[in-house]
């Protein structure tokens, strides 16, 4: 149970995080607020996702920063660029 309540702490806190970053890019580009997220509320699940996914496929290397850095920048990168 605190495991679950963990991942979703943990997804709650990217999904603000990237809905935030977000907004601010969008206010520097645009010189005005406008909310990128679809949800009611200031969230962007798909950032949550990829945080929780992060953790989950790579929670096993958490000794080995090396491996953790390489192996999360690949992880990462193909989150990204598989929903274009």
């Amino acid at each position: 149970m605190v495991y679950m309540c963990k991942i979703f702490i943990c997804f709650i806190i990217f999904a603000f995080l990237g809905w935030y970053l977000e907004v601010l890019y969008g206010l520097c580009v645009t010189k005005k607020i406008v909310n990128r997220g679809f949800l009611i509320g200031p969230l962007c699940p798909i950032y949550g996702i990829g945080c929780v996914l992060i953790y989950l496929l790579l929670g096993r290397y958490k000794n080995d920063p090396i491996i953790l850095i390489i192996a999360g920048d690949r992880k990462s990168t193909r989150l990204n660029s598989s929903h274009v």
